[in-house]
């Protein structure tokens, strides 16, 4: 008998919960969309917070947990520079866009190396 090929698959990530759930609803073209904005809002937070800015807009603070929320739901959208950036982050290697990694920095609990959690983003990456 045939061995079974081994499936890695993301964990489901209580920070973007429903974000799955509204791809299926919405179709690939919005998903597409949702994952663009979701990463521009990212890199929008990690700027700011790489400045040392309080704020990203009127009444909005610049944070790297949400910059990180933001990063993780684009990737579970189907963003492959997100996932790859969150894959580099995971690894402690800088990503392409460097400035992500003033969000993975400045949390209050910065990311440590994690190779079994970069794992899932990189596989996910190379199939799209």
């Amino acid at each position: 008998s045939g061995a079974q090929p081994l499936v890695i698959t993301p964990p489901r990530s209580p920070f973007i919960l429903g974000v799955e759930d509204q791809q299926q609803e919405d179709g690939p073209a919005k998903a597409k969309m949702y994952a663009s904005v979701h990463h521009a809002l990212a890199m929008l937070h990690a700027r700011q917070v790489q400045a040392g800015a309080e704020f990203i807009g009127q009444n909005v603070l610049a944070s790297p947990a949400q910059g990180m929320y933001h990063l993780r739901a684009a990737a579970s959208l189907g963003s492959v520079s997100s996932m790859l950036a969150l894959g580099c982050l995971h690894l402690q290697i800088r990503p392409r866009k460097g400035v992500l990694r003033a969000l993975s920095t400045s949390l209050q609990q910065p990311l440590l190396l994690d190779e079994a959690a970069a794992l899932p983003y990189i596989i996910s990456a190379a199939e799209r």
